[in-house]
């Protein structure tokens, strides 16, 4: 029987009760844009350490309690952004390597040029909350030898007890990889150890609309945060020109689920795009954070549980 949809409503209590032990998290997703050195001259590359400066110092006014990365990446110019930005927000953090695949690694040069032209990236999730133990779930097939798709699991001590949190990021080369990717994401999700609802976010590569998003509020009954609170806004996340003068997102194809345990769902009760706005960049003009916008979302905990809890 498929999980009943919560009903939208605003979050009770105000941030002062969040922060003090309310049950209810405030969760972001994002997409870093890692900027391999492969070309070195790109622009990805080159504005990523004031990209970071500026997403580090967005995220602090926001203040989440869980954010969930995708293109983590780990360089020998950069070193790790993830580790960057969770010592900057005095959080935890847990990362897993993605890529280069092992093809690209055994393919790689030796010597000076390999060291300096060093790269991985992968998924990550950084926490206030203490974070139990982690988890890396396969979602490609590991005979692509090209590309390696994973999500990261995170299982995190909430004031509700235990509860998991996935970041995930999805193949853009192949709607038949997608969909193979999500059945292995539901299967990862549904095989969560213990009976609290979860969280899953990140990027998706493919909109709504499509039949690898549809199948996951359809079928499996998973709750699209940001949709639900707003149904008629586009919220598109993808597409952002980094040195552009406006918005040129158009498509939306990063996610905030809540998905379902025993019948119950993490109630999304507040969700907005955040750094969706461009700055200053050092030698004039502007820059932006990604080429991919934030999803915030609050959650409360599903009413039965927070009834439970004094």
């Amino acid at each position: 029987m498929r999980p009943s949809t919560p009903t939208p409503a605003g979050c009770s209590g105000d941030r002062t009760s969040r922060e003090h032990g309310a049950l209810r998290v405030r969760v972001v997703t994002l997409n870093l844009l890692h900027g391999a050195p492969v070309p070195p001259w790109s622009r990805a590359r080159a504005s990523l350490g004031a990209r970071l400066e500026w997403t580090v110092e967005r995220l602090a006014e926001e203040r989440p309690d869980v954010v969930l990365l995708q293109e983590a990446s780990v360089t020998a110019r950069h070193g790790s952004t993830v580790a960057t930005l969770a010592e900057r927000l005095g959080m935890a953090h847990v990362y897993a390597r993605a890529n280069p695949a092992p093809l690209w690694r055994v393919a790689g040069m030796g010597g000076r040029l390999s060291r300096r032209l060093a790269f991985e990236e992968g998924p990550a999730v950084v926490s206030r909350l203490p974070i139990v133990e982690h988890r890396v779930h396969r979602l490609s097939s590991p005979l692509n030898l090209h590309e390696r798709r994973i999500a990261l699991e995170a299982v995190l001590d909430g004031p509700m007890g235990r509860f998991s949190v996935f970041s995930v990021h999805l193949t853009a080369g192949s709607r038949a990889g997608r969909r193979g990717q999500i059945a292995a994401l539901v299967r990862a999700v549904e095989a969560s150890p213990h009976s609290h609802p979860v969280i899953v976010g990140g990027d998706f590569n493919a909109e709504e609309h499509s039949h690898e998003i549809t199948w996951l509020t359809d079928l499996a009954g998973w709750v699209d945060s940001f949709r639900h609170l707003h149904p008629d806004a586009a919220g598109h996340t993808w597409g952002q020109a980094l040195a552009a003068a406006t918005a040129t997102a158009g498509r939306r194809i990063d996610f905030l689920f809540s998905a379902p345990a025993a019948g119950e769902h993490w109630d999304p009760c507040h969700s907005r795009l955040i750094l969706d706005r461009a700055f200053p960049a050092s030698r004039g003009g502007v820059l932006w954070a990604s080429d991919h916008y934030g999803v915030l979302t609050d959650f409360e905990a599903p009413s039965s549980r927070r009834n439970r809890v004094p």
